[in-house]
């Protein structure tokens, strides 16, 4: 019988057709590699994992639920950066779920259970380290992005600020976290009960009731147009939060009085 040293090395003339053998060979060949083996195998076991993420089988994935790519809710939006530049991650969506068979069994019209997937699909994404627009939903449900704003609306002023892209990251016309967050603060919340009310990093809440205080003491002292130099804050940031020192009758007399110039 031949030595097990001669059996491996037949053996190892077989198991390098995979995948990953072609991947490593294109990057070696290729693309560039051809001193960077070590780098190589570490692409390339980024780039199989990723496919395992994407390409999930059907043993991996229940009924009624679909893979989508959504933003990470890390990535920040700003002008000019488009999808192709923004990290995207892989998440399940459950369009169809049990609390929807519930829902129809209690007798609840489609208005309901359609308000309640739209939630669903934000808390999952959420859930899952990313983030949806309210166009998305509005794909993935069938409905327009009017009438998931509209739902998303409702919620809110139930006290529900389900976490959208637009209100995580403050794009879009709807109101402003930043205001939302600074009225739980002087209700007396704290800080980890704020942050996962409006799905902020508690280091975000912190930030904003920080900026606020700072504004808060300049305005005792300045007239409104002298604040965001001294407090290092563009004017729009001074305005909102003077606008919640207005509304919760916090504002000095002075610049009541310039406002009201």
């Amino acid at each position: 019988m031949k030595d097990q040293p001669y059996y491996k090395k037949r053996a190892q003339r077989l198991a390098p057709r995979r995948l990953r053998s072609m991947l490593r060979y294109r990057f070696l060949t290729a693309y560039g590699y051809e001193k960077g083996p070590v780098i190589v195998d570490a692409i390339v076991d980024d780039i199989l994992e990723l496919i395992e993420q994407y390409y999930i089988t059907p043993r991996h994935q229940r009924v009624g639920q679909i893979i989508w790519l959504a933003p990470h809710k890390d990535e920040n939006q700003h002008k000019g950066k488009t999808i192709a530049s923004t990290r995207l991650v892989p998440i399940k969506l459950n369009l169809i779920a049990e609390e929807d068979h519930e829902l129809l069994a209690q007798g609840a019209s489609m208005r309901e259970r359609q308000k309640a997937r739209i939630r669903r699909l934000f808390l999952e994404a959420f859930e899952q380290d990313a983030l949806l627009t309210n166009l998305e939903v509005g794909i993935l449900i069938g409905r327009s992005e009017y009438a998931v704003n509209k739902v998303v609306s409702e919620y809110r002023d139930q006290g529900v600020n389900l976490p959208t892209r637009g209100w995580v990251h403050d794009i879009g016309r709807g109101p402003s976290h930043k205001k939302i967050i600074l009225e739980y603060y002087l209700e007396g919340m704290l800080t980890p009960d704020i942050a996962a009310r409006t799905y902020h990093h508690p280091s975000a809440v912190d930030r904003y009731i920080k900026n606020f205080e700072v504004v808060r003491g300049l305005a005792q002292r300045f007239r409104a147009e002298e604040i965001p130099p001294l407090a290092r804050m563009q004017p729009i940031v001074v305005n909102e939060y003077l606008e919640v020192l207005k509304a919760h009758g916090m504002l000095p007399r002075m610049l009541q009085e310039t406002a009201a110039d």
